[in-house]
């Protein structure tokens, strides 16, 4: 039952995010390669995600994969009308920064493609893929690299 598989993330992850908990499932089911139209993304596996987190969340990552790619400070936090995201990268590599809504949709992808090793940031005005502006509430930004990701919270205030 899907309900208690969330019920039992949230008991062992209750700082997740929608889109981490559903991450985390979906990294473990059995068709995440290929879902199709039939059987959807197949059985999930709530233990495994709830134990080795699915790799989601810089909580759950291992130390050298925490290391590999941080988000450093989203500045401000609340904002209006736009804020900075500072992150680092252990290594060079290919880089997604992206804000995702409390569903776990994507609402804006910042930054996408190859970057050296180190410091960037990116500013987010508020809009989304299609340049509307987006509404007050509780968003998470994704910095996702290879073999890596981190989550932060962050909020918009109108």
């Amino acid at each position: 039952d899907f309900a208690a598989a969330v019920a039992l993330l949230l008991d062992v992850h209750p700082d997740w995010s929608p889109y981490e908990v559903i991450s985390a499932l979906r990294s473990t089911a059995g068709r995440a390669a290929a879902p199709d139209n039939t059987y959807g993304w197949g059985v999930m596996n709530a233990w495994e995600a709830a134990i080795l987190g699915g790799g989601v969340g810089v909580t759950s990552n291992t130390p050298s994969r925490a290391a590999a790619a941080r988000l450093r400070s989203i500045s401000p936090n609340p904002f209006n009308p736009s804020t900075r995201i500072d992150f680092w990268l252990e290594s060079a590599g290919s880089a997604r920064v992206a804000v995702h809504d409390a569903s776990g949709r994507l609402v804006a992808t910042l930054a996408r493609g190859e970057r050296a090793a180190g410091a960037h940031s990116v500013v987010w005005d508020g809009r989304n893929t299609r340049g509307g502006t987006v509404a007050s509430g509780r968003y998470t930004v994704v910095l996702e690299t290879t073999g890596a990701r981190a989550t932060q919270p962050i909020l918009v205030l109108k």
